[in-house]
Formats: structure tokens, C-alpha cells, sequence
């Protein structure tokens, strides 16, 4: 009862929609006709004139109208021709018709009333119910009272099965036919009953056909398809003749049909096909008749009956079938065509151009319908191997219907991005879920040693993914016949030049890891893509008479390709290597072909390598190999990066010579950093991860890193702002071991001991493991305010300042005490009068610089480290010093402070004399001597 009267319910909102549409399209042409009536209406009342009047006015006319020339309507709507009135005084002029708010006007001079009001969408469904609620009550009694007859003789046991499907299918056509009987009678008080009993016979006999195979066994499976269809048929034949209300009401009692009948069926594939059938039917209904909506209606009556099978059943092939079925049909019908011709706008062309438009109703249908079923599909749960094939499957069929058999379609192109996006999401998302194919690939033969297996799914996921690469060239040769190199051309070859590619990635990054070196048979299958790539670079060339931006991009795929084949048989340094080469022949590449988009190849290649120094394998393993493998592998890379920057060309080539020059920068100072660690590791011996030169050395790795991404602040752009997040980042990790070096690692305040890190300061002085733990950061910082601009350049300065001065106190510390630095040993007198004598000398060269440069800031400077100097001498020197210590320490101080403020009074002297003769006679006065 409650799935009937649910049927009812639904049923009787798609009536009332459809009487609705039907009753505003009628007012919409009643209320202009009315308008029209209204006007020539008020444009026939002239005003009354006397006699004499008229006819001087008329005479008036014949004369003038025999010297102006006529004009056509043209010349009345061109404003080049017909310039518009000017405006009285005080009055707004009257617009033209070509004008923005014109507004028209009778000959009366009053504008053109609007006709009137229509009502409204709720205003028209009561007044509907309120005439003829009767008729769909009537009918729907009648329908029910049918089908509890048939219930009652089930209860009561004095229907057969056969006898059961038998009244099923007779009450359905005695519904059609007395609907049919009515029509042909049909009055005004009988419109709406001849839609509906047909609407209910069909309902019936799709369950009867339904419970005679899935429910009794008495037909076998292709009486029941050959019923289903001639049903659909009836169903289609009978919407085409008598409307949009009959086709709803099919395909909503169709749709409710296998779960209005009841019963258990052992698969669910015929309930599938049976869906399908519907779709389609409903599609078939509309393509001739352009309801639109029955085709929405149709497409989510088959796709939420398909749903629900599955969600009973959990047999996934069948629905997913269903839905490609589904987009294909949605794709066809409604063009009534078998290969779609769609042109014009697309929902996708018009987020970034919205003059292109949205499309009509066909391409929405179809953007809809692959959406939806490309959502659909990616969510599916893959139990085995076998349906995450049919899944990788369903989407190539899917992108080969769009570059393929859409060919001509141009507003359909853009589709192939939903079952691509689809097809590489699958592969992360069975490594994020564990899903079949993440088995361990490392397999141990005969003798039990781990030996790196393949997966077959793998390869024909790869096969897959390399059909629909081809078919998307193809497609893109294709749109360049006859014409120019134009966006649908460009599209599908960049299609082309990611798709295939990006699957190997995927496979490697989430699959396929980890590994062992030399997995050569996983390495073939990529280098066999990378041939593929080649080859359809070699075909792009041709058709554009020469190597084109189709062309890089698929050279570009294929050296990125090799690169992953190297990646999976080579070791680490040989590995670097080959990554250096590589950029090598892309700048050679570029400079021989002119392919501007092998810059984007360098910037991933200057990327890569710089993972590889910094984390995989990093510095670490930069640390450990032996020193030949080291070399090897920063010599390679500095070499292949200096080698693709001689050879880039100059012109607009901003990007590329960027990356390489920031990837010179950074790899070369880590480079530095790491032979420092190898040759102090060396001879200090131990565990010193965690002193204060290790720490130095690994926060010069981070500065280095960051100074690289600044340096490349200057493409701007829209991934300026990613810089500033990484340099930052990296100034922050930097930081942290910076903190860790100044405080438990710092010799000046830290002992060291047994549960402390080690302490001991190693080499000569100056040239000792304090100059790696703070100058060479200091340096870093000050090499990163060099590349840097504006806010960057002054906050390097600052903390490069205060690690410089701190590693030359240490450093007299350690010349005075070469025991040891720490705090609590005390201090000694020479010790604090070196510190004296050290910042008036610093604060003198300060000054002197300033004045040679006429900077002001360094004169700032420079009284803030004298200021510094005078503090230290009264409180510190005053108290800590005696004898002639202290004398010569407020001696040095007052002969040397007399000897500053001479020299400042100086420089300030002479920045006056340079402005004033810079000003000119016409600033300063003519005549005037400077000042003196």
C-alpha cells in the first residue's frame, strides 16, 4: 500500500508539472497577443483636429515628404545615419530603440502598457487542483481497485502463478485500451484521464513481464527481454502520440516496477538490462518530441533503479555497466544522431569565458550524465582484481567515446577530463585503501630471496592508459586538417602529452614501491611508453610542419617517462647522473628546436635533483658514501645544471635560467656544506649529530634551500606566493637548529658532560668547528639577503649580524681561554679589553664605510656598536678591570670616541656640501657659498 500510494504521489507531481508548463506556455502567448491588441489599440486613437487644421497639416506632409527623401528602416535604426534628438531643457532625452532603457512609445505619446500579470507557479497548481482534482483521484481509485483484485485472488490462493502474470498483463491492457477508448471521445472534462490509465497499463504490464521471469521462472531470459522491449516500445509509441504526462508516468511506474512485484531473484544483471532499457526508451521518447525534462526524468528513474538493485544485490559490474550505458545514450539521443555533432558553448569553456555560453540542453545533458556517472564509478567498491580493471576499463571506453566516436562533437571535448580524472584516481585510492593490487611486489623464488615482481594488473592498466593517449592524438591531428593549430587542437594534444604519462607515475609512486634496483621488466614497460611518446611527437611535427608546442609537450612526456626508467633500474649516484644528462639534452632540445615548454622539463628536473640532495637519499646519504659516489653525484649535477644553462637560449627564457641558476645556488652550497661534514666527520670521529658544528651545517642546508626559492621569487607570478610558504618554511626549520646550536649544543653555555651533547671545539683558531657552527650560517644569511629584495634582504641582515659577532667573541674567548669557552670558567682582563678595543674598531669601520657610501643606515649602525662599546667600558670594564687594564680601556675609549665624533662631524659636513651643489643654484641661491 505504501509503495503504491508513493507511485501515486510521484505520478501526481509529474502531472501537475507537466499541466503546469502546458498552462504557462498558453498564458505566456495570451499575454502577447493582449499586448499586441493593446497597442494597435491605443496607437488608432488619434487626437481631434478642426477641418482646416488637418488639412494644412496634411499638405504640410505631402510637401515635405516630396522634397526628404524616404528613409528606409535601416537608416532609422542606424545612429550613424539618424543621429538622436537632443535633450530639451530640463527634460531627459528620449532614447533611440538601439539605446540601453528605450522604452517604447504609441503615437499618443504614452509608452505601451504591459499586458496582464501572470500568475504565478503556485497560483496555477491550486487553481489546476481546485477544477480537476476529481479526474486523478477517479483514476487512481480505478488502478488501485484493479490491483487489489489481483492481491485478493493471491490471498485467497485462486490465482496460479501463471494466471497471476496473466491478469497482470490484461489489466494493463484493458487500462491502455480504455485510455486509448477515451481519447478518441475525448471533451474538456476528460483531458487528463486518457494519460493516465495508459500511464498505469504500462506500469502493468512491465511488472507482469518482470514477475513472470525473476519472480515464477516462467519464461526464460530472452522471452523476458523480448517482452521488456516490446513493452518499451508501447511505452515510447504511446508518449510520442499523446504526450509528456504518459512518457513520465512510464517511466516513474517502470522504475517502480521490480520493487512494487516483491520476490527474491538470484542476480540482478536482468534487472540492469531491464534499467537500461528504460533509460534509453526515455531518451528515444524526448529526442523527438524535446520534452527536455523527460530526458532528466528518464536518465535518474534508470540510474536510481540501478543504484538500488546494487545497493540489494552488491553486484557492482552490472551497475557500473549500466551508467557507461547510461552517459552514451545521454551522449546520442537527445541529437537523434549515432555520431553526436554538438557545437557551440560548454559548461567547463564557460567558467573562463562566459561570451562562449553554457551550451544547450543537449551538451548539459551529456556534461550531467558523465559527471554523475563518472562520481558514481570512482566510488564503487573494487572486492578483486577483476572489477578494478572493468572500472580502469569502463573509463577508457569512456575517453574513447569522446575522442573517437564524438569526434565531430567540439562542445563534448572537454568531457574527457571527468574518466581521465577518474582513471588516475583509481590508483591512489587503492593504495589509500588498501586495495587489491597492494600486495607485496617483492616475491621470494625457489630459494627464498625477495626477488621484484610485476604485476599483471599493471601492465594492463598501462595498456589501457596508452589507447586512450592514442586515441587523443589522434583526435587532436585530427582537429588540425584543413586549418590552424586552434584551442581543440591544443587541448587534446596536451590530453595526449599527460595522460598515458602521469599513469606510470601513479603506479610507481602507490604500487609498484618499494623496490629493489633493477626491476628491468617494470622499466621496459615505461621505456615502451616513452617510445609511444616519441613516436606521436614525430607525427605532431609533421602536421605541423615542424616541431610545434604539441611537440614539446609530448617531448616532454617522454623525457619525463625515461627519467622514471631510470629511476627504477639505476642506483642513487648513477641515478643523478642520468637526471643531469637529461637536463642537458633538454636545454639542447630547446636551443636546437625552439621548444620553449622544455623549460618546464628543467624546473622539474631542478626540482628533482634537489629532493634528492635534501631528502631521498639527502644528506645523509651524502655523508656515508664512499667518496668517489659523492663526487659522482654533485659533480653531475652541478656539471648537467651549468652545462643546460650555457646552452638555454636567452630569449624568454626566464623560467628555465632561474630554476638552473637558484639549482646552481642551493646544490653547490650544500655541496660545500656536505664536503665540510665529510671532512670533519672524519677527523672528529664519534657520534657529533647532535654538536654545534652539525647543527650549523644543517641549518646552512635549509638556508641554502631557502635562498634558492627567493632567488626564484622574481618570476612572480601566480606561484610567488607558494615561494614565500617554502622560504619561509625553510627559514624556520633553519631557525630550529640555529636555537639548538646557540643553547644545548652552544660550547659558551653548555659544559658538556655524559647525558649532554659534545661540546668540544675542533681545529685551529678561526679556522675551527665555530666558524661552521655560526659564520658559515652568518655567510648564508648574508648570500640570502644578497639574492633577496625588500623585507627579505633585512631580515637576513640582522640575525647575520648577531651570529657573526657571536662567532668573533668565541673566537677571542678561545684565544684568551684555549681550555675552553664556557661561562663559568670566568673572565680575564685582556680578554674583556680585546672585547673594547674590538667594537670601537667595528663601530670606526662602520663608520668609515658609511661615509665612503653615504649610507645611512651603516652611520646608524655604527653609533649603535659605539653606544655598545661605551655600556661595556662603564659597567662591565669599570667593575671587571684593574690596574692598567682599566686605564688604558677609558683611555682608548676617550681618545677614540674624540677621534669619532671628529670624523662624524666630518662625514655630516660633507653629505651637506654633495646635497647642497646637487640642488643647484636654483634650490640653493644662485650667489650663496655653501655652508662652511
Amino acid at each position: 500500500m505504501v509503495a503504491l500510494l508513493t507511485l501515486a504521489v510521484i505520478g501526481l507531481g509529474v502531472w501537475l508539472i507537466a499541466v503546469q508548463i502546458g498552462l504557462g506556455r498558453v498564458q505566456r502567448r495570451l499575454g502577447a497577443a493582449l499586448r499586441e491588441l493593446e497597442g494597435l489599440k491605443r496607437a488608432g486613437q488619434t487626437p481631434r483636429t478642426e477641418p482646416e487644421e488637418a488639412e494644412g497639416i496634411a499638405s504640410t506632409a505631402a510637401a515635405e515628404a516630396e522634397v526628404a527623401p524616404r528613409k528606409t528602416a535601416r537608416e532609422l535604426l542606424d545612429p550613424a545615419i539618424t543621429p538622436p534628438e537632443p535633450a530639451r531643457d530640463g527634460e531627459p532625452r528620449r532614447k533611440l530603440p538601439w539605446e540601453e532603457g528605450y522604452i517604447p512609445e504609441t503615437e499618443t505619446g504614452g509608452a505601451i502598457p504591459d499586458g496582464p500579470r501572470e500568475p504565478g507557479a503556485g497560483e496555477k497548481v491550486v487553481a489546476w487542483l481546485q477544477a480537476n482534482w476529481f479526474y486523478a483521484v477517479s483514476a487512481l481509485s480505478l488502478a488501485l481497485a484493479g490491483l487489489f483484485l489481483v492481491q485478493y485472488g493471491i490471498e485467497q490462493g485462486y490465482l496460479t502463478p501463471t494466471m497471476r502474470v496473466a491478469a497482470a498483463l490484461a489489466l494493463g491492457a484493458a487500462l491502455i485500451g480504455g485510455g486509448e477508448w477515451i481519447r478518441r471521445r475525448q471533451t474538456d472534462a476528460t483531458a487528463y484521464l486518457p494519460d493516465t490509465f495508459s500511464a498505469a497499463g504500462i506500469v502493468s504490464l512491465y511488472g507482469g513481464v518482470l514477475a513472470a521471469r525473476a519472480l515464477y521462472g516462467l519464461i526464460g531470459p530472452g522471452v523476458a527481454m523480448s517482452g521488456l522491449v516490446a513493452v518499451s516500445v508501447g511505452a515510447m509509441v504511446l508518449g510520442w502520440l499523446n504526450g509528456p504526462v504518459l512518457a513520465a508516468f512510464g517511466l516513474i511506474g517502470a522504475g517502480a516496477a521490480p520493487f512494487l512485484v516483491g520476490g527474491d531473484a538470484d542476480s540482478a544483471t536482468l534487472f540492469y538490462v531491464y534499467y537500461g532499457c528504460l533509460g534509453i526508451v526515455g531518451l528515444a521518447i524526448d529526442a523527438w518530441r524535446q520534452w527536455r525534462w523527460v530526458s532528466v526524468l528518464a536518465l535518474g528513474v534508470a540510474g536510481a533503479g540501478g543504484l538500488a538493485c546494487f545497493a540489494a544485490s552488491a553486484e557492482m559490474p552490472g551497475f557500473a555497466v549500466l551508467l557507461t550505458v547510461l552517459v552514451l545514450a545521454a551522449m546520442a539521443f537527445p541529437r537523434r544522431e549515432i555520431g553526436p555533432t554538438h557545437e557551440g558553448g560548454a559548461p567547463l569553456r564557460w567558467l573562463f569565458d562566459r561570451s562562449a555560453g553554457k551550451g544547450g540542453f543537449d551538451v548539459l545533458i551529456a556534461w550531467g550524465a558523465m559527471l554523475a556517472a563518472c562520481v558514481v564509478l570512482l566510488a564503487l567498491p573494487r572486492a578483486g582484481a577483476a572489477e578494478l580493471l572493468l572500472i580502469e576499463g569502463l573509463f577508457t571506453v569512456l575517453i574513447l567515446a569522446v575522442a573517437l566516436w564524438a569526434w565531430q562533437a567540439r562542445a563534448l571535448s572537454e568531457l574527457a577530463l571527468f574518466p581521465a580524472l577518474g582513471f588516475l584516481a583509481v590508483i591512489p585510492l587503492e593504495s589509500f585503501l588498501g586495495g587489491v593490487l597492494m600486495r607485496d611486489t617483492m616475491r621470494p623464488d625457489a630459494t627464498g630471496v625477495p626477488m621484484p615482481a610485476l604485476p599483471l594488473e599493471a601492465s594492463i592498466v598501462l595498456v589501457m592508459a596508452a589507447h586512450g593517449t592514442v586515441a587523443a592524438a589522434w583526435r587532436s591531428l585530427v582537429a588540425t586538417r584543413g586549418g590552424a593549430l586552434g584551442r581543440e587542437a591544443l587541448f587534446w594534444g596536451l590530453f595526449a602529452a599527460l595522460f598515458a604519462p602521469l599513469v606510470p607515475l601513479g603506479l610507481e609512486l602507490f604500487w609498484l614501491s618499494p623496490r629493489v634496483p633493477g626491476t628491468f621488466g617494470w622499466a621496459g614497460h615505461v621505456l615502451a611508453l616513452a617510445s609511444l611518446m616519441v613516436a606521436i611527437a614525430v607525427r605532431f611535427a609533421r602536421a605541423d610542419g615542424g616541431p610545434g608546442r604539441r611537440t614539446a609537450w609530448a617531448v616532454l612526456s617522454a623525457s619525463g617517462l625515461i627519467a622514471l626508467a631510470l629511476f627504477v633500474i639505476l642506483t642513487k649516484s648513477a641515478l643523478t647522473v642520468a637526471l643531469a644528462v637529461l637536463l642537458v639534452v633538454a636545454a639542447a632540445l630547446d636551443r636546437r628546436f625552439r621548444l620553449r615548454e622544455m623549460q618546464l622539463f628543467i624546473a622539474l628536473g631542478v626540482i628533482v635533483l634537489g629532493w634528492r640532495v635534501v631528502i631521498d637519499p639527502g644528506l645523509v646519504w651524502s655523508v656515508q658514501a664512499s667518496w668517489g659516489a659523492f663526487f659522482l653525484g654533485f659533480g653531475a649535477a652541478l656539471a648537467g645544471m651549468a652545462a643546460a644553462w650555457r646552452l638555454l637560449p636567452e630569449e624568454n627564457r626566464l623560467l628555465g635560467r632561474a630554476f638552473l641558476e637558484s639549482g646552481l645556488l642551493m646544490i653547490g652550497g650544500i655541496f660545500v656544506t656536505a664536503t665540510l661534514w665529510r671532512f670533519i666527520d672524519e677527523r672528529v670521529g664519534g657520534d657529533g649529530l647532535a654538536s654545534h658544528w652539525t647543527m650549523g651545517l644543517s641549518a646552512m642546508v635549509w638556508l641554502f634551500c631557502a635562498a634558492a626559492q627567493v632567488y626564484r621569487m622574481r618570476l612572480g607570478g601566480r606561484l610567488k606566493w607558494l615561494r614565500i610558504t617554502l622560504a619561509s618554511l625553510y627559514v624556520l626549520v633553519a631557525g630550529l637548529f640555529l636555537l639548538v646550536g646557540l643553547t644545548i649544543s652552544n660550547p659558551f653555555v653548555s659544559e658538556g658532560g655524559y647525558s649532554l651533547p659534545d661540546t668540544t671545539i675542533h681545529g685551529p683558531l678561526v679556522l675551527d668547528s665555530l666558524a661552521v657552527a655560526y659564520l658559515g650560517p652568518a655567510l648564508v644569511l648574508l648570500l640570502l639577503a644578497r639574492v633577496g629584495a625588500g623585507r627579505w634582504r633585512y631580515a637576513a641582515w640582522v640575525p647575520a649580524g648577531a651570529l657573526a659577532a657571536f662567532w668573533v667573541f668565541l673566537e677571542i674567548r678561545r684565544f684568551w681561554q684555549p681550555g675552553t669557552v664556557w661561562v663559568g670558567v670566568g673572565w680575564l682582563d685582556g680578554e674583556l679589553y680585546t672585547y673594547t678595543v674590538v667594537l670601537i674598531a667595528l663601530g670606526a669601520a662602520l663608520l668609515w664605510q658609511a661615509i665612503a657610501t653615504g649610507s645611512t643606515p651603516l652611520r646608524r649602525a655604527a653609533l649603535v656598536v659605539i653606544g655598545v662599546a661605551v655600556v661595556k667600558v662603564f659597567l662591565i670594564d669599570a667593575r671587571g678591570l684593574t690596574g692598567l687594564f682599566r686605564v688604558f680601556s677609558f683611555l682608548a675609549l676617550g681618545l677614540s670616541l674624540a677621534a669619532l665624533a671628529w670624523l662624524n662631524r666630518w662625514a655630516a659636513q660633507e653629505a651637506a656640501e654633495r646635497r647642497s651643489g646637487e640642488e643647484g643654484p636654483e634650490q640653493s641661491g644662485e650667489g650663496d657659498e655653501p655652508p662652511g
